[in-house]
């Protein structure tokens, strides 16, 4: 294990939830290209829909000022959404008939597909995951028609200057952190199976003590 980016904690947040941030979104803290004012869009209000990318995702889009659609794999999945600033909440893309101007995404596949075509023009597919681990097969010309696009993305960098914000931003009551598992750093596994398989509501936080256990690594 190693840390690529860090940032010092709020004196108005708890330590604990300024771990939380390291499997925030960071980059949409203040990177302003996936925004949808910066794309155009037919609509008075824009629109964007986040699919399976949690609770920050949600929190920031909506206080860009767009209006979100979640889209959650189940009921229990979309719990507390609507109260991060969700103005709807569906089940995959159940009843999602009108054109959004951008996509957040991190599943991929044949979900991929569907988003795409929903775009209004001059919209715009933000590809942060594939969690489906599904090909994604576009018919032909689908990409034929008014421009729209599709955009890849990955944390390259350090991400200190994003982690600061989501930490300002929570110490300010602006943005709240759920804590859905906790435990020692030496059950990552278990940790990371568990947000895998999708049974953590929230972040996942590993605590790291000073003391060294035998057979691991120690620690620095």
């Amino acid at each position: 294990m190693y840390v690529s980016s860090c940032s010092l904690a709020s004196s108005g947040i708890q330590k604990i939830s300024s771990c939380a941030f390291l499997r925030a979104p960071s980059g949409l803290a203040k990177d302003s290209s996936w925004r949808p004012g910066n794309h155009r869009a037919p609509t008075s209000q824009p629109s964007t829909s986040a699919v399976g990318v949690g609770r920050f995702a949600v929190q920031l889009v909506a206080r860009a000022g767009a209006h979100v659609i979640a889209s959650v794999g189940s009921v229990a999945r979309g719990q507390g959404l609507a109260d991060a600033g969700a103005d709807e909440v569906l089940i995959g893309l159940e009843g999602l008939d009108q054109p959004v101007d951008v996509v957040i995404d991190s599943v991929g596949g044949s979900q991929l597909v569907a988003v795409w075509n929903l775009l209004a023009p001059g919209g715009s597919v933000q590809s942060v995951g594939w969690t489906s681990g599904e090909p994604a097969v576009f018919p032909p010309y689908a990409t034929v028609g008014p421009a729209k696009s599709l955009t890849s993305f990955v944390i390259e960098g350090h991400a200190g200057a994003d982690l600061a914000t989501l930490a300002e931003l929570a110490a300010e009551e602006a943005l709240t952190v759920d804590i859905g598992w906790q435990g020692s750093w030496e059950r990552f596994v278990e940790a990371a199976e568990a947000l895998h398989g999708r049974r953590v509501s929230g972040k996942a936080v590993l605590e790291v003590s000073g003391r060294h256990t035998p057979g691991l690594p120690p620690q620095n």
